[in-house]
């Protein structure tokens, strides 16, 4: 007579599914970076949760820091590391702009933000940090209280914006003067281009960012260029980089 050992088969069956389980948290749950996680308090279940998927899991989260999905249940979360959709934070968008590594977009609050690629400081948001979701740009000098109307990103990395004064500002990479700004300094915050010469008391009404190189068309429909020269992309009749508005000839 054959004897079966219904007991070693349950505790079987459960270790089977108990390794499952653990290895399934993934499709209950995603964050969108590991900032997320790492500020999350540690927990079995948490530490489980994959890097850099999709988002969001803050539907059900509450002021009393408790969170529940599927089921599952994670407390003491701090409402501030608590991520919602990227096109939540940004809201509507009136204009986009896309470059090589970095792409920013105005929404309809005429805000400013930026994400992607930022070892230049290209997002303009203080950091040269690379960011994965809409990042506002810094607004608490410069731009502080204005407007952003138009933007361009560079097909490599730098960034240039027209706020609401007409006033034209850069940042990111400046190895040849692409932010006009009268240097060669790398900006990781807005940063006026130079209106001292032949910009002085002009209002500035389009820009377009290029590879290393910038143009804009003045109030008076004069066309600037100024930053990288070595094809004669500025227009002025020579192969000089520029690091301020120099007119196209």
């Amino acid at each position: 007579m054959q004897i079966h050992n219904y007991k070693f088969h349950w505790n079987l069956w459960l270790f089977i599914l108990g390794i499952v389980l653990l290895t399934s948290y993934d499709a209950f749950a995603y964050v969108p970076n590991s900032t997320l996680t790492n500020n999350l308090s540690t927990n079995n279940f948490v530490n489980k949760l994959s890097i850099n998927q999709k988002y969001i899991f803050n539907q059900n989260f509450n002021s009393t820091n408790h969170f529940e999905f599927n089921g599952f249940n994670i407390t003491n979360i701090s409402n501030q590391n608590i991520y919602t959709s990227p096109s939540k934070a940004l809201g509507n968008s009136i204009q986009i702009a896309a470059g090589w590594g970095h792409t920013c977009a105005i929404n309809s609050d005429n805000k400013l933000f930026c994400w992607g690629y930022n070892e230049c400081g290209q997002l303009g948001d203080g950091t040269n940090t690379t960011t994965y979701t809409p990042t506002p740009v810094n607004s608490s000098g410069l731009l502080n209280g204005k407007s952003v109307i138009n933007v361009s990103t560079a097909s490599y990395s730098h960034t240039c914006a027209i706020n609401s004064d007409y006033e034209l500002f850069c940042w990111g990479r400046n190895e040849y003067g692409q932010l006009g700004d009268g240097t060669n300094n790398y900006q990781n915050t807005p940063t006026p281009v130079n209106s001292t010469g032949f910009l002085n008391g002009k209002a500035v009404n389009s820009v377009s960012a290029g590879n290393s190189y910038t143009c804009a068309i003045n109030s008076d429909n004069q066309l600037f260029c100024w930053g990288y020269n070595n094809k004669g992309q500025l227009g002025d009749g020579t192969i000089t980089n520029r690091n301020i508005p120099t007119p196209v000839n």
